[in-house]
């Protein structure tokens, strides 16, 4: 779990560092792929207005799945900017 979490983290880093031209689309199945690898479950996207606003899952932990529900905030990643 440790992993998965420092995967999450370099990627959300990331924006602290550029601005990027790659497709949101692109870098949403890239989140779904670490996710997959790492055991995560029913990986679904939330779109509106064709771009993806979160990122929800199921990972088991102690025998028992938790949901994950990660929300991007471009909103205020262009207010950053």
């Amino acid at each position: 779990m440790q992993r998965l979490q420092q995967e999450i983290i370099q990627l959300a880093m990331a924006i602290l560092n550029y601005t990027t031209k790659i497709d949101p689309i692109k870098t949403v199945g890239e989140i779904q792929s670490v996710l997959a690898k790492h055991g995560a479950q029913n990986v679904s996207v939330d779109f509106v207005d064709s771009l993806p606003v979160a990122v929800t899952f199921l990972i088991k932990l102690n025998d028992e799945f938790i949901s994950f529900r990660l929300p991007s905030n471009h909103d205020g990643v262009y207010k950053t900017l």
